[in-house]
């Protein structure tokens, strides 16, 4: 594997050192339907439930006997260089489709509805974006080439046509009807109850990225963990055989060729988040000219003093950002923790220290930033 050139430290622009980041692309053969879409955010969740299992075993014991801290430690603090940042996976050939106003898109209001079914953009079209879009062209199959003027969209009802041959979607939700047993004598029961179940085909391989902070945590470690995951199965329904994957391979991103193409370009710089993120007033957002849509990430986590859920408001993968300057960040964010100690302190109210310290229960509020340019920007906004 070819080291990449950002293993080593370097500096920013104030003289101070920067983590020895790698990025990486994995590839991943769906083996089964997924219950949930693979998000950064859950990908993470299923990383740390499996590292402090295997890894660390009880964290407790490994602070004590080899007075060392997990790279974890302190992963709510402001300025935290997270030690992973794990992007969505999305179809292969593919990226998000961004979270951008239909003013900006170039759209007219009738064809919103057209646009709703757009949920991924060929990755050739980046880094630079020509709008507005092309109404009503979609992708090809995943194994084939994406065609730079065409949308990535998936159909839930009907396979694409592509040449007069119908080739399925990139995936399909759909509902499946099931039907509740009774486990001591395996049939239904007197009663009729069935229940539906959601669950996302894949019909092509999936692709994903994840920036590695090489000093704190190793890509073969984190590559060990996810084909655990792949084996035990991601997400819900997990244990009857759902979310079942195989990584194919995990290659090396020279970050340089990250950004290769948008320096050069005329054009306001833009960043496109490939997870959900958590993005604060120390990020130097340029707010007048960042767009995304906001997903609350709900469910019950760790055990605390509240018996009530503790949504976390999250912006969806896709948004995208703007920054003052000439600030160029790899990702932006902040982790965050599920615990009304940790919302006290946001608050700038004091809050239980160890409960603060707590490491059960984190979430991924980092996310991995690609950065393009928008053509015809200027003259679609004036357009409104």
């Amino acid at each position: 594997m070819e080291q990449n050139q950002a293993k080593s430290k370097g500096k920013n622009e104030k003289g101070e050192e920067t983590p020895p980041f790698q990025l990486f692309k994995i590839t991943i053969t769906p083996l089964s339907p997924f219950g949930i879409y693979p998000r950064g955010d859950l990908i993470f969740g299923h990383f740390l439930y499996y590292y402090f299992l295997l890894e660390e075993s009880l964290l407790g014991k490994v602070k004590k006997e080899e007075n060392s801290l997990s790279p974890f430690e302190n992963y709510t603090s402001p300025g935290f260089t997270p030690p992973v940042i794990f992007s969505d996976w999305f179809p292969k050939g593919c990226f998000p489709f961004p979270s951008l106003p239909l003013s900006v898109m170039g759209v007219d209001e009738n064809e919103k509805k057209e646009i709703r079914k757009i949920n991924f953009l060929p990755r050739d079209n980046f880094p630079i974006l020509t709008l507005p879009p092309k109404k009503g062209s979609r992708c090809r199959e995943g194994n084939t080439l994406l065609d730079e003027e065409n949308w990535c969209k998936y159909d839930n009802f009907h396979p694409i046509d592509t040449g007069g041959k119908e080739q399925p979607p990139l995936f399909r939700w759909e509902l499946r009807v099931r039907n509740s047993l009774n486990r001591l004598t395996s049939t239904t029961g007197e009663g009729f109850s069935p229940f539906p179940i959601g669950l996302y085909t894949f019909y092509t391989q999936l692709e994903g990225y994840m920036l590695v902070d090489s000093g704190k945590i190793s890509h073969e470690k984190i590559k060990e963990i996810l084909e655990i995951i792949g084996e035990s199965g991601f997400g819900r329904r997990s244990s009857i055989g759902f979310g079942r994957f195989k990584i194919e391979r995990i290659e090396e991103i020279n970050l340089s060729d990250w950004q290769r193409g948008v320096k050069e370009e005329e054009g306001k710089l833009y960043y496109l988040a490939l997870s959900p993120s958590i993005f604060t007033r120390e990020d130097g957002i340029d707010w007048e000219n960042s767009f995304y849509t906001l997903r609350p990430k709900l469910g019950k986590f760790h055990l605390s003093s509240t018996p009530f859920k503790l949504p976390v408001l999250m912006a969806d993968t896709g948004a995208v950002y703007s920054f003052e300057g000439e600030k160029a960040p790899l990702f932006l964010g902040v982790g965050a923790q599920n615990s009304p100690s940790y919302r006290a302190r946001l608050r700038g109210e004091s809050g239980n220290p160890e409960e603060l310290q707590s490491l059960s229960s984190l979430v991924q509020g980092y996310t991995l930033l690609y950065p393009f340019r928008l053509n015809k920007f200027k003259e679609s906004q004036n357009g409104k």
